[in-house]
């Protein structure tokens, strides 16, 4: 991640990943560890998430830890399936980096600012959506 609110009185934050993954009523959670005083963070974190479908909504909340209070909001993105998967289905490209996914960071309180970079790859699709065998495998949190 770089470029994030600065939600302590130092200058800087405690920041966190958390991933919400909503499928058929149920909720799946996520989480990266804290990375203490800082606003470009980096968690090298990888997370296996098997999904149903690319319609699958995928929530990702950078967020500050707190100790003796709430955590707060940094930013927060969501992650589009369908999007992922026609982009890597048309990628040629080997660069290391063709996989890396920027995503803006929105935050209706203290305004938009900051990126979470991730990668993300998608394994035995089915020819279409018809929900089986979609893997989302890999989202690594950079």
């Amino acid at each position: 991640a770089e470029d994030l609110h600065a939600c302590d009185s130092n200058g800087l934050s405690d920041p966190y990943v958390s991933i919400r993954v909503l499928e058929g009523g149920k909720t799946t959670k996520y989480k990266t560890k804290i990375i203490k005083k800082s606003i470009n963070p980096v968690w090298n974190k990888s997370f296996e998430i098997k999904v149903a479908s690319l319609k699958t909504k995928i929530i990702i909340k950078v967020q500050d830890y707190d100790m003796f209070s709430s955590n707060d909001l940094i930013g927060q993105a969501n992650l589009d399936l369908s999007a992922l998967n026609s982009s890597s289905s048309s990628s040629s490209s080997s660069s290391p980096n063709d996989d890396l996914i920027k995503l803006p960071l929105q935050n209706a309180e203290l305004g938009d600012k900051g990126y979470l970079y991730l990668r993300a790859s998608l394994e035995g699709l089915p020819r279409s959506d018809d929900g089986k065998n979609n893997d989302l495998s890999s989202a690594t949190t950079t």
